[in-house]
C-alpha cells in the first residue's frame, strides 16, 4: 500500500479554497475598478448639472425670500433655503445675509447652527458658491450669499435601490467568476481529489479485512 501522506492527499482542497479566494479578491478588485473609475469621469458632469439645478431652484423662492428678508423674517428666509435644498439630496451649505452696509444679519450652517460671519466669502474645495442682490423695486435691500456642497450624489430611492443599482454589477461580476471557478475547480481538481479518496478508503478497508 502506498504511504498515506495527510498533507499531499487533501493538497486539492488547499488549492480550491486558495483559488476561490483568489478569484473573489480578484472580481471586487475589478469592479471596484470600474466603479471607482465611474465616479471619477461622471463626478464633474454631475458637479455641474448640480449646481445649475441649485441655482434655478434658489432663483425660483427669489421673490419668497426678498419679501421675508424684507420683513426681517431672517429665519424663514434659512428655512426657505434649507427646504430648497433638500430636494437636491439635503447637501451642506452655509447661509450668509448681509444689509446694503455689508454688515452681516445671519450667517448660519445646514443645522441651524450659528458660523462666524466672514468678510470675503470664496468657495473652496467641492463647494458652490451662490450669490443674489435682494432688491424690493428699485430699492435695495441687501445680499444673500450661500455656500453649497456641489459635487454630491442626487438619489431619489430608497439605499437598498441604490445599492442594488450602484453594487449589482460588482456583485454580479463575482458570482460569475466563482461560478466559473467552481465549473472547473470541479472537474480538474474536486473530482480527482474525490476519485482519489475512494480509492484510499477502498483500500485502507481491504487492508484492514
Amino acid at each position: 500500500m502506498e504511504k498515506f501522506n495527510k498533507s499531499s492527499v487533501h493538497r486539492p482542497l488547499s488549492y480550491f479554497f486558495y483559488g476561490s479566494l483568489a478569484v473573489i479578491i480578484l472580481a471586487l478588485s475589478i469592479g471596484a475598478y470600474f466603479l471607482s473609475s465611474s465616479f471619477i469621469q461622471n463626478e464633474k458632469k454631475r458637479a455641474e448639472i448640480s449646481s445649475v439645478q441649485v441655482s434655478q431652484a434658489l432663483a425660483s423662492e427669489h421673490r419668497y425670500i426678498v419679501e421675508e428678508f424684507f420683513t426681517n423674517s431672517y429665519d424663514s428666509v434659512f428655512m426657505r433655503v434649507s427646504n430648497v435644498l433638500q430636494k437636491f439630496g439635503s447637501p451642506k451649505f452655509e447661509i450668509y445675509l448681509f444689509n446694503t452696509s455689508h454688515e452681516c444679519l445671519i450667517s448660519k450652517n445646514e443645522t441651524g447652527s450659528d458660523i462666524p460671519c466672514g468678510k470675503e466669502l470664496k468657495a473652496t474645495g467641492n463647494q458652490f458658491f451662490y450669490s443674489t442682490d435682494l432688491k424690493l423695486g428699485p430699492t435695495d435691500l441687501g445680499t444673500m450669499r450661500i455656500l453649497v456642497e456641489d459635487r454630491f450624489q442626487f438619489f431619489t430611492g430608497s439605499p437598498i435601490e441604490f445599492t442594488l443599482r450602484k453594487f449589482a454589477p460588482v456583485f454580479l461580476m463575482v458570482i460569475i467568476l466563482w461560478g466559473l471557478w467552481i465549473v472547473i475547480a470541479k472537474r480538474f481538481i474536486l473530482n480527482p481529489y474525490y476519485k482519489k479518496m475512494v480509492a484510499i478508503e477502498k483500500e485502507k478497508v481491504s487492508t484492514d479485512i
